[in-house]
């Protein structure tokens, strides 16, 4: 993978070629796109009207460097995205074991005072009962 410093200087690289090839773009239209690669893609679609794939190509064949550019660009987005599938992945392993450890908890004080829970039960449905009812009422 690319350092910072070598893929702002092939930013750099790729930014004054392309203002060669599309010479319509302006510094400010560069504040648009941000550094990222896909924006600036999209945004040279839209002002010349060109395929995602012609300028890709054409872009890739501008400089070696801003080739690398894209292709680290890539490599880096499919490296998080499969960072982040992973640990999605892990954290809902995480939270299904806790949450099965606090239904066993659950169902572990149920057994051992039945009658307390089953007043518990009675008087949170009543509760919630009553609070819907003003509720209801409120928005009459």
């Amino acid at each position: 993978m690319a350092t910072t410093e070598q893929m702002h200087g092939a930013w750099n690289d790729l930014r004054g070629q392309v203002k060669q090839q599309w010479g319509e773009i302006r510094d400010d239209d560069w504040s648009k796109v941000e550094g990222n690669v896909d924006r600036l893609v999209g945004y040279l679609q839209t002002k010349s009207g060109e395929t995602r794939e012609q300028i890709e190509k054409t872009l890739r064949s501008l400089s070696s460097s801003s080739s690398k550019l894209l292709d680290d660009a890539r490599s880096t987005a499919q490296q998080y995205a499969q960072y982040a599938a992973d640990h999605a992945q892990e954290f809902a392993g995480n939270v299904s074991e806790v949450m099965g450890n606090q239904l066993h908890a659950a169902e572990r004080v149920v057994q051992r005072r039945p009658v307390e829970s089953l007043v518990v039960a009675v008087g949170a449905g009543v509760l919630i009962g009553v609070i819907v009812s003003l509720v209801g009422r409120s928005g009459r």
